[in-house]
């Protein structure tokens, strides 16, 4: 599996909890902010833009788009949906 974002090291609190700013490797684009790298899928096309997070249980994955300032926490599961 080759990696699509790494973390940055920009941080910031939501909720009381650590989120990181994304990158992405092929151009150095920044997206959103996301608590771990289990929040957001390395292997399609999805993406956290903008300044929306995810955090906690949440996964994003299947090509969703998450834009500008969502928060998607929990134990959401988001598949083929657009947020914003």
């Amino acid at each position: 599996m080759q990696k699509k974002y790494e973390l940055s090291d920009q941080t910031n609190v939501v909720d009381g909890v650590i989120v990181h700013r994304i990158r992405r490797l092929s151009n150095g684009e920044l997206g959103g902010w996301i608590e771990s790298e289990q929040n957001l899928n390395q292997d399609d096309h999805s993406w956290v833009f903008d300044d929306s997070v995810v955090l906690g249980d949440a996964r994003i994955s299947l090509n969703v788009k998450v834009f500008e300032s969502s928060v998607v926490k929990g134990n959401t599961q988001r598949r083929e949906e657009f947020f914003g």
